[in-house]
Formats: structure tokens, sequence, C-alpha cells
């Protein structure tokens, strides 16, 4: 019997002489062989006869697993504050070791339209892989004995300051960088500043050592404020809309309070210009509205729109821009006729609500097929 220990190479192979029926071959597992090595017997008897057999062996890959920990310096933040990442990074037997990990911390809500995906690197670096070698003997051409033909031929910042500050800066992504290296000890630090989304933000972090141990872990922080203004309004504004824009005023403190609310705008009339207080709840959230209207004289572009939440020292103001598209819809229109004679004259209706230089008039003038 020729036994090989085999994947993409041959690792070991010896021969070995098999009397009887069952036998037992021990085969020693090394770490180079992970995450899966084949063990293949080749049987030649005196006939000639050959057997072939090969099954796989699945070996342990802790020896490959990086633990990577990213711990944030608090679980809440306001918006625009600085975050400070702790990443440390060892191996499975928790001992420090150096390594490049790739950070992204992104919007909770934007992953889950993706249904929140998870990366599993040691799985796919390290689960099952192909056997690559190829065994085979000359005795299996032979096993039916022929007459050979004559003449055939063979050959082979400040906490105060954040909590009032107006929120403009929304990103899907708050930070992300592809190379955060650890030194000797495992540990880097990592410092970013917050956007103004108010949201959970999940952090993934992925790791690789030079010696390909990998890793990866999953943790979450939020940004909140005690006062919040969530803007409550349509996707786009045509020229001439009236409309009713929102603040959904949500109170995280566990006190009842009363909130003044009020818009502004640039670019829109407002109509309910006086400001409206409402009254929420402990951890609750209501909404009131502002009926505006879009003039026709602007017709691209966006409008900017402020939206104000105030309550003695607690205050959250948010800043949106909302484009505009113009309310066109296009018309084709086509009319033909024939003449012999040097003119024709043909009439084209023009409605009066069309748009001033948005359309054309093509004049196409040719002979017939039978003239």
């Amino acid at each position: 019997a020729l036994i090989t220990v085999e994947r993409g190479d041959i690792y070991e192979y010896w021969i070995q002489r098999v009397t009887n029926s069952i036998g037992t071959q021990k085969i020693p597992i090394h770490k180079t062989y992970a995450p899966s090595v084949y063990a293949s017997v080749l049987l030649l008897g005196p006939g000639p006869e050959v057997k072939y057999g090969a099954t796989e062996i699945r070996t342990d890959v802790d020896d490959y697993e990086l633990t990577v920990d990213v711990v944030p310096s608090k679980q809440s933040y306001l918006p625009g504050e600085e975050v400070i990442l702790a990443v440390k990074t060892s191996d499975h037997g928790g001992n420090p070791v150096p390594a490049d990990v790739s950070l992204a911390i992104v919007d909770m809500s934007v992953l889950a339209l993706l249904g929140n995906p998870k990366k599993d690197p040691v799985s796919f670096f390290y689960g099952s892989l192909p056997l690559g070698i190829s065994t085979s003997h000359s005795a299996k051409n032979m096993l039916i004995e022929q007459e050979i033909p004559t003449g055939t031929k063979g050959g082979g910042g400040n906490s105060e300051d954040l909590e009032n500050r107006k929120r403009g800066i929304f990103k899907d992504t708050a930070y992300w960088e592809a190379s955060v290296v650890t030194n000797d000890s495992g540990e880097a630090t990592v410092r970013f500043v917050l956007p103004d989304n108010l949201t959970t933000w999940r952090i993934e972090s992925l790791g690789v050592t030079q010696d390909t141990k990998l890793g990866v872990s999953y943790s979450e922080f939020t940004t909140k404020k005690n006062l919040m203004a969530i803007p409550q309004r349509p996707r786009f504004i045509i020229p001439g809309d009236t409309m009713w824009l929102g603040i959904q005023v949500a109170n995280n403190t566990t006190d009842d309070i009363t909130v003044l609310t009020h818009i502004e705008s640039d670019s829109l009339t407002i109509i309910d210009t006086k400001p409206k207080s409402v009254g929420v709840p402990a951890n609750a959230q209501k909404t009131v509205y502002f009926a505006s209207q879009a003039p026709q004289n602007k017709t691209e572009g966006s409008h900017v729109v402020t939206f104000f939440a105030e309550h003695d020292s607690m205050k959250d103001v948010v800043e949106q821009s909302i484009p505009i598209l113009e309310d066109v819809t296009y018309e084709v229109t086509a009319t033909a006729g024939m003449t012999t004679g040097a003119s024709v004259s043909e009439s084209v209706y023009i409605p009066e609500y069309v748009l001033e230089n948005q359309g054309e008039l093509i004049v196409r003038a040719q002979p017939t097929l039978v003239t």
C-alpha cells in the first residue's frame, strides 16, 4: 500500500505491506495541515489489481483564531462628540499579538436594510479545502490483457455645546480605517468625531496577523440626546407645493416636559410662523406640524429647512436639505400630411400650461415611395 498525506502538496508518504483485510494506520496531525488534510491509500495486488481510496481529515483551527476586542470609552455619545476606541488583539490562548485591524463604524439602520451581514474570516480562509493531488498507478490501465499490434510505439469636544449645537452633518458610516496596526502588546487607540446622526452604531473589527491568524468582533454604541428633534419632511419638493413639515419631538428624560418648536427656511414660505408648544411625557414622542409653501419661481437646487425644539437648557436644532424636482410630464404629439404643391400647412396646438424652454418642434420632409 502506498499511503500519502496530502492536500495541495504531498506532506508525507510511505509504503506499507498489508497482510490483513482490516488494518489501522496512525497519522500524526501537524498545525500546517489546518483546516483539513487528506489521507489516501493505493493498494497494489499481485493480479495486478489496484484499489484506491481517500478520506478527508478535518483539523483544529484554533491556532489561527485572532481575538479582536474594540471597546468605546462609553456607551452613549452626543452627536459631534469625539469617540475613543481601545483596540486589543490576542491569540486563542489570550496572549497579546500585533495585528492589522480594519475598523468600520456604520449606522445600524443602514445595515438592517442589508440584513445585518456579519463576517467569519476563519471559516472563509480555513474552511474545508479541496484535494489538489491526484494519485494513480499505471496498472489500472492493464487490468484487461490485450495483444499489442506490431509496430505500435509507446511514450509519457465640550458636552454642553454639543447638546445644543445645530445638527446638519449626517452620514451612513461614521468612521472607516482599513489598517489599524496594534503594537507588540496587541493594543492601539483610535479617535474620530461622530456625525450628527442620532442612532445606534455598529463597530465591525476585522483583524489579521502576519502569520495569518484571523478574527472579527462586533459591538455597538449609541448617539442620543435628552431632547431630540426628528424632522418629518417629504423626499422632494415640487414648485408650488403646499406641505406640512413636521417635528417629531423625543423626550429621553424621566420627566414630563413642555417643548417649544418652530421651523425656519430662507426659500420656503412658512405659513405657520408662530412657534408651537407640545407636552411630551417622559421617554415618549409627540409630533407637531407646520404648514409651508414652495415658491413657483425656484425650480432647481434644494430648499434648506431648519427644525427647532427647545425646553429650558435642552435644545436640538436640525438642518436638512430637501431637493427640488420640476413638475414636468413630457408629452409628444405628431401630425403628418402630404402635398404635391410647393408648400403645406400643419397646425400644432400648444397648451397654456406648457413651461417655457422645456420643449422642441421637429419638422421632417421627405419624398414618398410612390412619387
